[in-house]
């Protein structure tokens, strides 16, 4: 005689495992919003530091990918937002435009509260000119990801 299919083994008869949630990160902001930008790579760094920071805060440990995007003048034109250089563009069509900067950083961040140290840019790499930028921040553990936060920061001139 068989044995009753009581739901396990090969057999289709058992529940899957339902798949892990993406990790959630949240409350991305940066402590000042505008400074000059330094030569150091982003690290992580004790939460009592006086450094420029940027901080987040993960549900549970996660690594979190951080790529950085130029935010320059745009012009609404037939819906979409072009570039506006040497343009004057009146109040109602302005828009922003956000251009790729080179390089990205991967941290393994623990989860609650994370400070990071931040110098401006993505990576060790060339260093970015006097503007307004975005952060985008997306936290990834396993096969999740969870949706992208952004934030602004402002790099002034050294002079």
């Amino acid at each position: 005689p068989t044995p009753p299919n009581n739901g396990g083994g090969n057999n289709g008869g058992g529940e899957q495992p339902k798949p892990k949630p993406a990790p959630s990160l949240t409350k991305l902001a940066f402590k000042p919003k505008t400074f000059v930008a330094t030569a150091a790579a982003p690290k992580l760094v004790p939460a009592k530091s006086k450094s420029r920071t940027l901080s987040f805060v993960l549900d549970r440990a996660a690594s979190v990918d951080l790529t950085v995007k130029r935010v320059k003048p745009g012009k609404l034109d037939k819906g979409s937002c072009t570039s506006a250089k040497g343009k004057s563009v009146r109040k109602k069509d302005r828009c922003s435009i956000e251009i790729a900067v080179k390089g990205s950083a991967t941290l393994q961040a623990p989860a609650g509260t994370s400070h990071v140290k931040f110098g401006g840019r993505a990576s060790a790499g060339k260093r970015l000119a006097p503007g307004t930028y975005a952060l985008y921040a997306v936290a990834r553990e396993g096969a999740g990801s969870s949706t992208p936060v952004r934030a602004t920061y402002t790099l002034k001139s050294t002079k």
